[in-house]
């Protein structure tokens, strides 16, 4: 399983970084689209569908990692010590928590801003959801500039 679970830390790593592209290309092409009038369904149906896929598969690798990581495991049956564990609750709570959240934000802002009748309130909804989402995800990423939590930027 070490071999897998080495694959899944890798292809999360980079990952990342698509999803993060993404975000950031879906929110800026929203904005300019949105002062431009042009149709909601230029172009943001497509990223959408990157932001979704690439946002799933992330999630499927890291539900994969937080099983086979030693973190958790020790995080849960060590539980008053982990707490006090800056790395090790990190892993074990705090990111799966804000990216589980994350997850469902932006999957809840595709979803609403799609139901919206007029363009101009899609185009406000997906903005703004996805920014939170953006912010979430920045917030629990373990950036190597972290004096709380470090890992290498790519794997």
């Amino acid at each position: 399983m070490g071999s897998l679970y080495n694959l899944s830390l890798i292809l999360h790593s980079y990952n990342r970084w698509l999803i993060l592209a993404s975000l950031i290309g879906i929110i800026g092409l929203a904005w300019i689209q949105k002062k431009q009038g042009i149709s909601f369904h230029h172009r943001i149906p497509v990223l959408q569908k990157v932001v979704l896929i690439s946002l799933d598969f992330q999630l499927t690798l890291g539900l994969l990692l937080y099983y086979y990581s030693p973190f958790p495991r020790y995080f849960w049956n060590n539980l008053p010590e982990a707490m006090k564990e800056r790395e090790i609750r990190f892993f074990g709570l705090e990111h799966i928590t804000v990216m589980l959240v994350a997850v469902g934000i932006i999957h809840y802002g595709i979803l609403k801003s799609n139901k919206k009748v007029m363009d101009n309130d899609k185009y406000k909804s997906l903005i703004i959801w996805m920014i939170i989402g953006l912010f979430l995800i920045l917030s629990s990423i373990p950036w190597s500039f972290s004096p709380l939590i470090s890992r290498p930027l790519f794997r």
